[in-house]
């Protein structure tokens, strides 16, 4: 039985996640929660919005998937 390649969501989902990994030299990961975005993950955790983006290149802020991983 062969399997159904993913819905177009659910394929843009998994990309969403795998691109947005903390990277592997990251000192303090982060699992986004629900209703997080990146200027209050920032704030939160006394970072400005260009120190939490510079330590995550590539974030897509846009749509922050829940259980993505980000560096702090």
């Amino acid at each position: 039985m062969a399997l159904a390649a993913p819905t177009e969501p659910a394929a843009e989902m998994l990309e969403a996640r795998q691109s947005q990994s903390h990277p592997t030299d990251c000192n303090k990961p982060y699992i986004v929660k629900a209703g997080e975005y990146c200027w209050l993950i920032a704030t939160n955790n006394g970072m400005t919005l260009e120190q939490f983006l510079n330590k995550n290149p590539g974030l897509k802020c846009e749509n922050l998937p829940i259980g993505a991983k980000v560096c702090l």
